[in-house]
């Protein structure tokens, strides 16, 4: 995390995780409907022509499903609402009134394509949503009854998609309710021929979705007592489990404070004081642990085609078994100085060290960032806020470290045996008795994986739908994109970041410090590529090291996920692994063959191309040697946020012109800078040092016309000095060590004088 971002949490960089005292709310009587629409896309920026709309609830009996077609015109959200009640009168359905108001959840997966057949859903719907593409929506409350006697009935939408951030026909496979395959362009025709198949089409996502959302609810009320309604998305359930279920000690030191909050009476606003746990420890440690929080570790040590017999493998659960492996701080650790590096062998913590890696090593594993770039870099020279487990790490491959200032604490049992452990060793138990590829598996993988980032969330509010609702509201419709399309009104809309309910950096920078060091150690024994969990390299190497035995002993390890005859490495996240097109292995996925090659497994950072597009793409480009790479065109669906940006409609669909670029990544040196990767490959080198970096950076920029080449003030003596030592045939090395001067100077000064 960079400074900047520090400053700016402000308060609530003291925040702690609040430990509930409450049982969790639930909502016992909602009734749950699958809920999903058939409609044909609109052209020229038409709305959608609505066909259908299906409705599934579960029962004593099974899934029982109903298709309606609605009359033509707009789809308000009253007129959706009505069918939701008619649906449950159809099926028998008694819905229980809570406090006179009848609740009902639409459960829909990829609920952008329901509010795009809405009349105006950004208007008329209450729209938020989530991290992972998803949209929970609050329809609204309204009345069937009479004045005299009122019918309320308030339905909302809660998005599939926001837990389960896979396809629908995927879902189905985890709860053997298989979705069926019918070409969508085809629905209007169907339905004038085949309305019965049309109608089993239309349910069964319905279905689907209903199934899905009811198995996992019922699972997390019964085991841990926590409404799944309650949550949007899975990250947010984890934590809830964790935060009521597995925190036993407090995790940080916290203290009381009174503030006044204002709260609503029947009598109006009034102002009462209310007690608040915050953060009592060490706030500069807190800061050097944010600073220190980093994410996954992404490099290419070769660029080019590589061929021989290579393999991809991965870490099973690493950052699981990082949290296991990792001593973890609570109330009650105390934290001390560290102030030589006997101190970090015994103890963990983080700080801030200065580091020089052989001249030799290839693999240095300390960590720089700069502030507004978003990446790390990997220098052998530098310094570094980091873990007491990557210092380590640096240490077994050579490197001298000198501490500049660090915190950490000698764990006990305690900090061995702390309740995020606990939390993983119960989901990776509870994931490795299930069933492979069921509902089950996949949940309790998704718990076990989802709870890490909560420890460093932050969250970033645009309040862009709000504005744009508003503006639409009274008239006033294209108000959010007027918004967006200005830098300064941006800003205006940005409130300061907020931290997440589980906000725990010092954690959060132990655990992901821990990863990278497991990593750093089988990456150092001969790698290709690394991209967080996955390290790719010669078949024959032998992995066997200080963090592979540690992630056996947590009960994981390194598993071959795919094998090649040939790599092909553009930068970190973009490469394929090729097989020979006479040696297909059996089970590989083909995804592009040509006469010499197949290509099994991609990464495509960056790219606008599917996996299938970009294998045949580096195909095209072996096999004439160059760069044949051409424009592809990417349909994507706008979100409401994306839709306000741009001026469109929810769920409207974008082309955008897109070319894989074979850009290096710049992260490390070229030994030889002018390869021709799609016939030869290079092997690459870390910088000695950030600034070398960052003037390798500046000289690329210059030969691409993008940036003006610095110009070093140059003495009349250092210019003298240059003369006679060129005259005596010095190099341009030497004269450059001598006078201080660079050794692009001196070279042009050499070309000036063998030129007169």
């Amino acid at each position: 995390m960079q400074q900047r971002e520090i400053d700016a949490l402000g308060a609530d960089l003291l925040s702690v995780p609040s430990l509930p005292r409450k049982p969790p709310l639930t909502e016992p009587d909602t009734v749950i409907v699958g809920f999903d629409s058939e409609f044909v896309s609109g052209m020229n920026r038409e709305r959608p022509r609505l066909l259908s709309l299906q409705f599934a609830i579960r029962s004593p009996s099974g899934v029982v499903s109903r298709v309606y077609y609605p009359p033509d015109g707009p789809l308000t959200p009253v007129v959706l609402v009505s069918f939701v009640v008619q649906f449950l009168q159809d099926v028998a359905c008694d819905v229980i009134p809570v406090k006179n108001v009848r609740r009902v959840v639409l459960v829909a997966h990829y609920a952008a394509a329901e509010l795009s057949v809405l009349d105006d859903a950004i208007r008329d719907v209450i729209i938020r949503p989530t991290s992972a593409k998803g949209h929970h929506a609050r329809i609204g409350t309204f009345n069937f009854g009479t004045e005299d006697e009122p019918q309320l009935w308030e339905v909302r939408i809660s998005d599939l998609y926001a837990f389960f951030h896979t396809s629908l026909a995927e879902i189905g496979r985890l709860v053997g309710l298989d979705k069926l395959d019918i070409d969508p362009t085809t629905l209007e025709d169907l339905i004038r021929t085949d309305v019965g198949q049309f109608m089993d089409y239309a349910a069964r996502d319905a279905e689907i979705a209903v199934l899905a959302f009811e198995r996992w609810r019922d699972v997390l009320l019964a085991e841990w007592g926590i409404d799944l309604l309650m949550s949007s998305t899975t990250a947010g359930v984890a934590v809830e489990i964790m935060r009521r279920r597995f925190i036993g000690i407090p995790p940080v030191p916290t203290r009381k404070e009174r503030v006044f909050r204002n709260r609503r009476r029947k009598n109006g606003w009034v102002s009462s004081p209310t007690d608040i746990d915050v953060f009592d420890g060490d706030k500069a440690l807190r800061e050097v642990a944010c600073r220190s929080y980093s994410g996954g570790r992404v490099e290419a040590f070769a660029r080019g085609l590589i061929v021989g017999p290579v393999v991809e493998r991965d870490v099973s659960a690493l950052y699981p078994s990082a949290t296991i492996l990792q001593p973890l701080p609570n109330a009650r650790t105390k934290w001390r100085s560290a102030t030589d590096l006997r101190e970090v062998q015994e103890m963990e913590g983080v700080g801030r060290f200065c580091f020089s890696f052989p001249r030799t090593e290839l693999y240095p594993c300390l960590p720089v960032t700069r502030e507004g770039v978003a990446r790390l870099t990997f220098p052998r020279t530098g310094e570094s806020y980091c873990t007491f487990a990557e210092v380590r790490a640096a240490i077994e491959l050579g490197a001298d470290v000198a501490v500049v200032k660090a915190s950490g604490f000698v764990p006990t049992r305690l900090e061995h045996d702390h309740d995020f452990g606990k939390y993983m060793r119960h989901f990776i138990d509870r994931k490795n008795a299930s069933t492979k590829d069921t509902l089950e598996y996949e949940t309790n993988k998704l718990l076990m994986n989802a709870l890490i980032g909560k420890l460093g969330e932050r969250i970033f509010e645009s309040h862009l739908l709000e504005l744009e609702r508003f503006g639409r509201n009274v008239g006033v419709q294209g108000l959010g994109a007027a918004f967006a399309g200005s830098s300064r009104l941006r800003q205006s809309l940005r409130s300061a970041p907020r931290v997440g309910k589980l906000w725990l950096p010092e954690h959060a920078a132990l655990i992901t410090g821990k990863a990278r060091a497991l990593m750093a150690t089988i990456t150092a024994r001969g790698a290709h590529v690394i991209s967080t969990d996955a390290v790719i390299g010669h078949r024959d190497t032998d992995y066997m090291s200080t963090g592979l035995r540690e992630l056996q002993g947590a009960g994981s390890d390194l598993i071959v996920k795919h094998e090649g005859d040939a790599l092909f490495i553009a930068r970190g996240r973009l490469y394929a692994i090729l097989q020979r097109s006479d040696q297909i292995r059996p089970g590989a996925t083909v995804l592009a063959q040509d006469e010499y090659w197949v290509v099994v497994r991609v990464a495509r950072h960056g790219t606008t191309e599917s996996k299938q597009e970009f294998a045949k793409t580096v195909l095209r480009c072996l096999a004439a040697r160059r760069d044949v790479a051409e424009s592809h065109a990417k349909t994507r669906l706008l979100s409401a946020e994306a839709a306000v940006r741009e001026g469109l409609e929810i769920n409207e669909s974008i082309t955008v012109e897109g070319q894989t670029y074979w850009t290096w990544d710049g992260k490390r040196a070229l030994v030889d800078r002018d390869v021709n990767p799609f016939s030869s490959w290079t092997r690459t080198t870390p910088y000695s040092s950030l600034s070398k970096l960052e003037a390798a950076e500046h000289e690329r920029g210059v030969r691409r016309g993008r940036r003006r080449r610095k110009v070093h003030p140059l003495t009349q003596d250092q210019y003298d000095d240059a003369i006679r030592l060129l005259l005596k045939g010095g190099s341009v090395r030497e004269i450059a060590e001598k006078t201080g001067i660079s050794k692009s100077t001196a070279g042009r000064i050499r070309g000036r004088v063998f030129k007169k």
